[in-house]
Formats: C-alpha cells, sequence, structure tokens
C-alpha cells in the first residue's frame, strides 16, 4: 500500500491540517487506488497508520473503504466522501480458458464495458487497459 501525501507527511501535520487534507490518495501496487475529491478530515479515521491497508481495503477488482461499517461516519465525513477509484486488471475472463480477454475490440470487452457503465451508485468514467475508472459520492 503507498498513500500520497505520504504518511510521514501526514504525522507531521498539525490537527488543524489533518482537518483539511486535499488531494489524498491511497493506493495498493498492482491493484488500484482511490482518490478523495474533497480535502478530507483524517481525524476522524483513528491511526493514521491504519489507513492504507485498514480503513481503504484493495483485492482484486475490489476497494473498500470502511470495511467495518460500525466505523463508518455519516456521509460527507472521514473519507465516506466523492472519490474516484481506478481499478486494474478489470478485463473480461474467457470461460474457456479462465483466461483475460484483453483485445479492447473484443465483443466480450465491449459487453463487459457496457455492464460496468450500468453498476448501481457509480458513474463510470473509462476503462483503460484493463483499467475501471469511476466515481462514487461516499
Amino acid at each position: 500500500y503507498w498513500m500520497r501525501p505520504p504518511l510521514e507527511d501526514l504525522r507531521a501535520m498539525t490537527t488543524q491540517q489533518l482537518r483539511g487534507v486535499r488531494n489524498l490518495t491511497v493506493g495498493r501496487n498492482g491493484v488500484g487506488q482511490v482518490s478523495f475529491g474533497k480535502a478530507v478530515d483524517l481525524t476522524t479515521v483513528g491511526s493514521l497508520g491504519a489507513i492504507a491497508g485498514g480503513v481503504v481495503l484493495f483485492s482484486d477488482r475490489v476497494c473498500t473503504v470502511y470495511p467495518d461499517e460500525s466505523n463508518k461516519p455519516a456521509r460527507g465525513h472521514g473519507l465516506n466522501v466523492p472519490a474516484t477509484i481506478s481499478l486494474h486488471n478489470c478485463w473480461p475472463v474467457d470461460r474457456a480458458t479462465g483466461e483475460p480477454i484483453e483485445h479492447m475490440d473484443d465483443p466480450r470487452v465491449r459487453k463487459h464495458i457496457r455492464r460496468l457503465r450500468r453498476i448501481e451508485e457509480t458513474e463510470f468514467v473509462d476503462f483503460v487497459d484493463g483499467t475501471w475508472i469511476f466515481r462514487v459520492e461516499h
């Protein structure tokens, strides 16, 4: 996992600065990243070291913010804010071979993209080289 601004920079911030961190991005190499669309208040997330891999979790084709619903703040607070998510390796899979279909002109890829566009509570942004980019409101 990684963060921008880096964890060391966040730990050096004052409480007042942590109440309005701009351009926070959390990612996991080879899996994806989430960028928060507005300044976020990190004073409510507990340990700063628990953000990447704790509050924000990535697994194949999935990003979860606040996996423990009991710790999830109200909409608009903490990291429960609008965000743009990029998930890598989101190619459709050939049912016969189990291999990813990595040709953008393949009809199965076009069908897959149409399906991604219809996923509830997401706003489709793009699908580039197997990376699905979308926005969420919370």
